[in-house]
């Protein structure tokens, strides 16, 4: 079953809302503040190629999308990811993750999908994540 992604949700219920002149400010922020408000930390060391180093990560029904916010520390622009599922590969091209800023790695990802991050670079990174 195919969950619809929130954001598209989201997007429809605003306009449907604004032509009968209502709005949907809370409760679009509520399912962010759900989402991000389940986030975990995350660490890559230096010259590690995947987040977590071992194992993996488990999306939950609190996220439709696999979201990631690096840490600033020491970036300008951000860091290019891209989520490899444990029961089917990776995906073919890496997203730039801006510091400090939510950013959607992978839509509509079933609840229970086992993913971790891959980074385009060696060097170390820290942050959030949500899935």
């Amino acid at each position: 079953m195919l969950k619809t992604p929130k954001r598209l949700a989201a997007g429809a219920g605003a306009a449907l809302l604004a032509a009968t002149g209502l709005t949907l400010g809370v409760s679009a922020s509520a399912d962010a503040a759900t989402c991000y408000g389940g986030a975990e930390t995350f660490k890559k060391p230096d010259n590690a190629k995947y987040a977590p180093t071992s194992g993996w990560y488990k999306t939950t029904n609190r996220c439709n999308d696999i979201n990631i916010q690096v840490a600033r520390e020491g970036l300008s622009k951000g860091r290019n990811v891209k989520v490899c599922f444990q029961n089917g590969g990776c995906q073919s091209a890496y997203k730039l993750a801006k510091a400090n800023e939510w950013t959607v790695i992978a839509t509509d990802v079933k609840d229970g999908t086992t993913f971790r991050f891959q980074f385009e670079s060696a060097k170390g990174a820290a942050g959030k994540w949500a899935a």
